[in-house]
């Protein structure tokens, strides 16, 4: 567990690094690969829900069926990891075919990172898996 909470930390210090942090994101924030020689793609768009939430839509591409991703596990989850708080689970993202999926909510947070990563049951209470991809969302 500590692993994974070192992890957690350097990917939240690497979105952080790499200028992902933006006021109100104009576009789609491009999602960062935590292993940079797999394919997988990712965005997430991020609008004004109105009092004070946001909706957020995860997009991913190229992602291989999660039991290929950690053993033992059969979904993917999104989590919100805000400023100095716990992750918290978004919801299940499930991965077509066509290794590619979606993921539609709200959230009331304003500055978070948000990652993905594999696990056995989409109800997981906490990460157990390596991010497969995360992105920082700040948003005013």
């Amino acid at each position: 567990m500590k692993t994974i909470a070192a992890l957690l930390l350097s990917v939240s210090i690497a979105a952080v690094g790499c200028g992902r942090s933006t006021p109100e994101p104009k576009g789609p924030v491009e999602m960062v690969s935590t292993d940079p020689s797999a394919a997988a793609q990712g965005k997430v768009h991020v609008t004004d829900a109105g009092s004070g939430n946001a909706h957020v839509v995860v997009e991913i591409h190229h992602v291989p069926s999660a039991a290929k991703t950690a053993p033992g596990a059969t979904t993917y989850v999104v989590w919100a990891h805000p400023v100095g708080g716990k992750p918290m689970n978004l919801g299940a993202l499930k991965v077509n075919d066509d290794l590619t999926g979606e993921l539609r909510t709200l959230t009331p947070m304003k500055h978070f990172d948000l990652f993905i990563t594999a696990e056995s049951t989409p109800e997981a209470s906490a990460p157990t898996s390596v991010p497969v991809l995360s992105a920082r969302v700040d948003r005013d």
